[in-house]
């Protein structure tokens, strides 16, 4: 899966920073939209959208699931050290993937160098060369 995308945790039904929010839909879908604005802007801090009511904003930096900044600018508390999760688990995974014998057959051609392309690319046809002709474009001089 290469889709981008953003992780609610079931964890939200026992949290107790989501008591009032969960069982609130303005309110646990504002926390649902700022938490995709502000996957979408990490690591910067995200802009909170104008569609989200002020008094959402509010009860949800006061529950401790925003940290509210200047400029109309906010983070989601945890969302940094999920980042870091995902971003180690993928470094984990490169290594591992790096280290192994991989998936290609030891028999592949070896690739050809830049002369050899170049040669073996220009074919004939009736005793002509294939290959397109370069000109020069002309100068109008020296440049001053």
């Amino acid at each position: 899966m290469n889709d981008p995308y953003s992780r609610v945790y079931w964890s939200v039904m026992d949290d107790e920073k989501f008591d009032g929010i969960r069982e609130d839909v303005r309110l646990f879908g504002s926390w649902s939209l700022l938490l995709v604005v502000a996957d979408m802007a990490w690591p910067a801090p995200a802009y909170i959208p104008p569609t989200v009511p002020r008094k959402a904003v509010a009860r949800l930096s006061a529950n401790g699931l925003i940290d509210l900044m200047d400029g109309h600018r906010f983070r989601v508390h945890g969302l940094a050290s999920e980042r870091e999760k995902r971003s180690q688990s993928a470094r984990n995974a490169a290594a591992v993937r790096w280290q192994s014998e991989g998936n290609a057959t030891r028999n592949a051609e070896v690739m050809l160098d830049e002369d050899e392309t170049r040669t073996s690319t220009r074919t004939r046809v009736n005793g002509a060369s294939t290959t397109p002709r370069v000109r020069a474009l002309p100068t109008r001089g020296p440049v001053a």
